[in-house]
C-alpha cells in the first residue's frame, strides 16, 4: 500500500502527508499547514478520528485552520490508511495503546506538545493522552467521546460486536450497516454523505480491517473503567457536543462535564448530529481556536 497526501486539501496549504515507519506498523498522518521550522510557538493541532471512520472527517476543518497552525490529522493504526497489525499484536486495540502508538508518531516527527482534538472513540484516546501525559497535551477537546456510554451506540452487527466474535464480524458486517450508522451520526439521516460512505467502507474492507474495528468495539463494554481516571485529567478541556446527537446524546455531555475536573466547558453545536467538523466546521473552528489561543 503506498499512500501520500491529501488530494481534497487546498493546493493552497503545504501538504507533508505521508505513511510513518514505526515499530508496530504504519501510521498515515494528514501534516499540513506551516511549515514545522516556521510555525512560531503554537504547538500543532492533532486531530483523532472515530469508529469506522478516518481522517477523512475533518476534511472540512482542516482547511480552515491549516492556513494559520500546523494540522497533524491521523489515521488510527488498524483504520483509513494505516497499517493493521492483527489485534494480538496491538493490545486489542485498546484506547491506551491508541494513545501510546500516538505519542510515538509524534516523537518520530520531533513533536513535544500538542493541542488534542478526539472524536467518539478518538476521544477516548486524546483522554488517556492528556490524563497520562499532561505536559505533551496542552489543551484538549473532547467531541462526543466514549466515556460514559457502557453499551455500543449502534444497531446490527456493529451493535453485536461483542458477541459475535472478529470471524463472524468480519463475515456479516455490510455496506448497508456502515450506511445506517452514518445516517443516524448525521443531523438528519437525508444529510448522509455518499464520499464519506465510499470511503469509509473502502478502508473499513481492507484486510484486517474489521478484526481492528472489532477489537475497538469491544473495548466499549467496558467503558465505564474510564470513569477511574476522570480525576487524573489536568489538561485544561473543551467537551463539544452537536445538539441534535443521536448516537452519544447531549444529556451525556452534561453529565461528563460534572465528572470530569476543572470543570470542563460544554459547547452545544446548534444544528449538528455526532460530527460537527463534518456538518458545522466553521463553528466549530471558531470555538477550536477560542480554546487554545
Amino acid at each position: 500500500m503506498s499512500v501520500t497526501g491529501a488530494p481534497w486539501l487546498p493546493r493552497s496549504i503545504p501538504d507533508r502527508s505521508r505513511l510513518v515507519e514505526l515499530p508496530r506498523g504504519r501510521v498515515f498522518v494528514v501534516d499540513v499547514g506551516p511549515d514545522p521550522a516556521t510555525a512560531g510557538a503554537e504547538p500543532p493541532l492533532l486531530l483523532v478520528h472515530g469508529l469506522l471512520t478516518t481522517h477523512f472527517v475533518f476534511d472540512r476543518l482542516i482547511p480552515r485552520l491549516a492556513g494559520r497552525r500546523r494540522i497533524l490529522a491521523v489515521d488510527l493504526p488498524g483504520a483509513g490508511d494505516s497499517d493493521r497489525p492483527a489485534p494480538t499484536h496491538a493490545d486489542d486495540y485498546s484506547p491506551e495503546d491508541l494513545a501510546g502508538r500516538l505519542f510515538a508518531l509524534l516523537d518520530h516527527l520531533d513533536v513535544q506538545v500538542v493541542d488534542a482534538y478526539g472524536h467518539d472513540y478518538g476521544g477516548n484516546v486524546a483522554f488517556v493522552m492528556a490524563a497520562e501525559a499532561p505536559e505533551r497535551v496542552r489543551r484538549s477537546i473532547l467531541c462526543a467521546p466514549l466515556l460514559l456510554h457502557p453499551r455500543v451506540p449502534f444497531e446490527g452487527p456493529l451493535a453485536l460486536a461483542a458477541s459475535l466474535g472478529p470471524e463472524v464480524f468480519r463475515r456479516t458486517a455490510r455496506r448497508a450497516d456502515l450506511q445506517r450508522v452514518l445516517a443516524q451520526a448525521a443531523c438528519s439521516p437525508e444529510l448522509a454523505d455518499e464520499s464519506e460512505l465510499h470511503v469509509f467502507w473502502d478502508r473499513l474492507g481492507r484486510a484486517g480491517g474489521r478484526e481492528a474495528t472489532h477489537a475497538m468495539l469491544t473495548h466499549l463494554s467496558g467503558v465505564v473503567r474510564m470513569r477511574e481516571r476522570f480525576a487524573e485529567l489536568r489538561t485544561p478541556t473543551l467537551l463539544v457536543w452537536g445538539d441534535r446527537d443521536r448516537i452519544v446524546p447531549p444529556e451525556q455531555g452534561a453529565r461528563l462535564a460534572e465528572l470530569l475536573p476543572g470543570p470542563p466547558e460544554l459547547v452545544l453545536v446548534e444544528g449538528s448530529g455526532h460530527n460537527p467538523a463534518r456538518e458545522r466546521p466553521e463553528i466549530l473552528a471558531r470555538r477550536i481556536e477560542e480554546h487554545c489561543a
